[in-house]
């Protein structure tokens, strides 16, 4: 037989190499799976889709009475602009109400615009990403994110392009 301490010794550093390896294993499987339920967040630039999700929105069948009124509302905010630019360019006094006429007189469509915006920029995050992020932020100037601790990936582009696609195919 041999000596029992040093058999016991031989059985204790096994041991503790046995412990080891399994906590080696259930730790890596931890990690392995904080890794995979990591949230995952990006980014959409809105003020850089902007005109174009809206000429996409406008453009979609059953909007055209909508386009109509929200380009000439558009049209007849450029003409108070030129007209109150050139009234300062050449000196003259102008109606500051009619030049603050654009801000505050908004388009009264400009609700229904933005809703249907933001309807088809789900519908266009859905198609692209369906379940790639857990959150998508429409960053831009009133951005309410300050600060993250996480990676965000900014997505606009791809959203773009998928825009200018619908844009296309109407």
């Amino acid at each position: 037989m041999g000596n029992p301490g040093k058999q016991l010794t031989s059985l204790m550093t096994t041991l503790k190499n046995i412990l080891a390896l399994v906590a080696i294993y259930f730790f890596s499987v931890s990690i392995s799976l904080a890794a995979e339920s990591q949230t995952t967040v990006a980014k959409i630039n809105y003020s850089e889709i902007q005109a174009l999700l809206e000429a996409v929105v406008l453009s979609a069948p059953g909007n055209q009475e909508l386009e109509k009124q929200y380009k000439a509302a558009k049209s007849e905010q450029k003409a108070a602009e030129r007209r109150m630019q050139k009234a300062l360019m050449n000196g003259e006094r102008f109606d500051p109400l009619e030049a603050a006429s654009g801000v505050l007189n908004r388009f009264s469509g400009e609700p229904k615009i933005l809703l249907l915006c933001e309807k088809r920029l789900v519908e266009v995050v859905e198609q692209l990403f369906k379940d790639k992020y857990d959150l998508i932020l429409k960053g831009g100037y009133r951005s309410s994110l300050l600060y993250s601790r996480i990676a965000i990936d900014d997505v606009t582009s791809l959203v773009k392009q998928q825009l200018l696609k619908d844009l296309s195919e109407e």
